[in-house]
């Protein structure tokens, strides 16, 4: 696959899956068989499906934006904030109806058509503090719980930063839902 239909992949799966609440378009963009690497690993859209679907109970006005989009062959990064509002229980936190905004990271690996395999990582220390609740020695800021997700994160890191033209990024503007190209290195 292409960059430009990498990252126009991902910013189609940000806006008709999640921010359209589109679950049943997710076989569109994940592979039957997807590995899901987040508080849990799931294998298969089901639980991929049934994943997302508890966050969307949990936070109903939940919404992403894109802030950052990377696509080097068939992988992609993006560092994305997550809001919206906690009036439902969502595994084991009792509802708060507290507003949050949390910074996400989510990695791909797509040698296809369809990604084969996730890496999500949701700041848990800023939504439990935006949540007011406890700290819980599980939630961390850092990637160092989830060695693979920080392993990858360097290398990509690293090697991005050894090239001049990076590919086009998209972003989803804070104000809208639809993806946005902007030119390499450029900003809404």
């Amino acid at each position: 696959m292409a960059t430009h239909e990498l990252d126009t992949l991902y910013c189609r799966f940000i806006d008709h899956v999640v921010n359209r609440r589109r679950l049943d378009h997710l076989d569109q963009f994940l592979a039957a068989n997807v590995v899901e690497h987040a508080y849990d690993i799931t294998v298969g859209i089901e639980a991929a499906h049934r994943t997302l679907a508890r966050w969307l109970a949990a936070f109903p006005d939940l919404h992403l934006v894109i802030e950052d989009l990377v696509v080097d062959g068939d992988r992609l990064m993006a560092r994305l904030t997550a809001s919206g509002t906690h009036p439902r229980r969502l595994a084991g936190l009792e509802p708060t109806a507290a507003r949050v905004s949390v910074p996400v990271f989510e990695a791909w690996s797509v040698p296809g058509e369809r990604c084969v395999e996730r890496w999500l990582q949701v700041d848990g220390c800023a939504l439990r503090h935006q949540l007011r609740l406890g700290a819980d020695p599980r939630a961390t800021t850092s990637l160092a719980w989830r060695p693979e997700v920080a392993r990858r994160a360097s290398a990509l890191c690293r090697h991005l930063g050894s090239l001049e033209n990076l590919s086009p990024t998209c972003s989803a503007p804070r104000s809208g839902r639809s993806c946005v190209k902007t030119p390499a290195g450029g900003r809404n």
